[in-house]
């Protein structure tokens, strides 16, 4: 009858779940009771899933716990000078060997463009072997890399010379004279750099240059009142600095700047 059945079902779950058979009558006829699955094992102890390595780098760029800051770099310089093309060509060195363009210079090197031994500076070819979710530091440059890919300005940090700190930032923008957005989307990009440091004698200043071609518009900020009037006097002999380099200064400011 179909009571029996349903009693029958709940003397199977009961014995299943571990529990003392509910007694029934001798002449109850039940069916047999049918078989149930076999529980499933219990889970072994340290046993983890196997990640393909793609999954791996992603989980390691996806947490903000792993991979978020490079090691620190070595000085551009190693002893402090006010040579502005020495400046300017370990400024250049440094994001050149940053190693977020490794894969770019790698493929010069197989066009023949590009000399082996410097792509062997770049922390990728220091580290040969290790992966990205094996070293920090080369996670830090691929998450980089994905944000550039996204349209994040380029991020430097480091030394200029022992001592002096320095932050740079350097980002494609439209042009200002384009007349439209479809022009400047057609256009070649103006690229906007701004650098951060503290300097011994003006304190913490920030520089921040947009360049169009060989013109420039440049913004300094500094959180001192002094400093920014010291900058201020010293506007004509930067312009005819920036004219000997073959820059056409456009625009100059100084300012007092809370952020700086």
């Amino acid at each position: 009858m179909a009571g029996d059945s349903s009693v029958a079902g709940v003397i199977a779950a009961a014995s299943v779940a571990g529990l003392a058979p509910l007694a029934t009558p001798a002449d109850a006829h039940l069916p047999p009771a049918p078989a149930l699955p076999a529980p499933l094992p219990a889970p072994t102890a340290g046993l983890r899933p196997e990640l393909s390595s793609a999954a791996r780098l992603l989980s390691v760029l996806v947490d903000p716990a792993l991979g978020s800051t490079p090691p620190p770099l070595p000085p551009l310089l190693p002893v402090p000078t006010a040579l502005a093309p020495l400046i300017s060509q370990a400024l250049h060195d440094g994001i050149a060997r940053s190693g977020l363009f490794y894969e770019s210079h790698q493929a010069d090197w197989v066009a023949g463009q590009r000399e082996l031994a410097s792509i062997r500076q770049e922390p990728q070819a220091a580290q040969a072997g290790t992966t990205a979710t094996e070293d920090p530091g080369i996670a830090a440059i691929v998450r980089q890399q994905l944000e550039m890919l996204d349209g994040q300005p380029l991020q430097w940090r480091g030394e200029l010379w022992p001592g002096q700190p320095l932050q740079m930032s350097i980002a494609k923008e439209p042009r200002r004279d384009s007349p439209s957005a479809a022009a400047a989307a057609a256009d070649e990009p103006a690229w906007q750099t701004t650098l951060v440091s503290s300097l011994p004698a003006l304190g913490r200043v920030c520089a921040r240059l947009r360049f169009e071609g060989d013109r420039v518009w440049l913004e300094l900020g500094s959180a001192d009142a002094g400093s920014a009037r010291l900058m201020t006097r010293h506007a004509d002999e930067l312009r005819a600095a920036l004219q000997s380099g073959g820059l056409a200064l456009q625009s100059f400011a100084s300012r007092i700047d809370d952020e700086a």
